[in-house]
């Protein structure tokens, strides 16, 4: 990927797939390195995607209401060195005669109300020429992005390739847990129960004002190279 000094946004065009056995539609959209597929109608979203500097992101929005759904992304942490490299050519799924293998995050991220949770995977994807393959994946985890009042419990998070081995084409990262907001009973803004229970939270009662808002979710990323 070219470092850029600055973000560049542009629209991206959005593929449905079909899928007789899934009531749910699928759109499937290139980021840097990898192809994402996500659960929405490609006529009912917009995709926006961005560059700046080594991470690149796709936004979906709801055409209707304009409000963010879901982002893709990859963060391009570098090549493993060629002695590595080397050692690994033997795993390929095609001979190849030379490869560069990029170390690769894919991730996620979601809103559930005022918190943002981020499924991501750390990934060492093979390149030679227009052949592409993921070798393995090094760490799968989930975290929040953006509020110190929230933690997560009880969470799991792991990675499998769709043929149940390595090397391969397509992966699929799923994470779930439950999200827990520290507020009080008097809060305003996005921490108040008000916000809180109109995005799905139920509430614990501590002492004092205190007041735990609890919310299990669960979260998908699909791709491939």
């Amino acid at each position: 990927m070219t470092a850029l000094t600055a973000s560049v946004v542009a629209p991206v065009s959005a593929a449905a797939i079909g899928n007789q056995s899934s009531p749910v539609d699928e759109i499937k959209f290139k980021v840097d390195n990898l192809y994402f597929t996500a659960p929405y109608d490609s006529e009912d979203v917009n995709l926006v995607k961005s560059e700046s500097g080594n991470t690149t992101e796709v936004k979906i929005f709801d055409k209707e209401t304009g409000s963010l759904l879901e982002t893709y992304g990859e963060i391009e942490k570098g090549q493993l060195s060629p002695q590595i490299d080397s050692r690994i050519k033997n795993s390929l799924i095609t001979p190849l005669a030379s490869s560069a293998v990029t170390l690769v995050i894919a991730y996620s991220d979601k809103a559930s109300g005022p918190v943002t949770t981020r499924l991501q995977a750390d990934l060492e994807v093979a390149v030679s020429g227009s052949f592409r393959q993921i070798n393995k994946v090094n760490n799968t985890a989930l975290r929040i992005i953006n509020s110190n009042a929230a933690s997560l419990e009880g969470t799991s998070a792991y990675t499998a390739s769709r043929t149940g081995k390595f090397p391969a084409t397509e992966i699929s990262s799923l994470g779930s847990g439950t999200i827990t907001v520290k507020t009080t009973q008097n809060a305003s803004g996005e921490l108040s129960l008000s916000v809180l229970e109109s995005f799905g939270y139920s509430f614990t009662y501590g002492t004092s004002t205190d007041v735990y808002a609890r919310k299990p979710f669960d979260q998908t990323l699909y791709y491939s190279v």
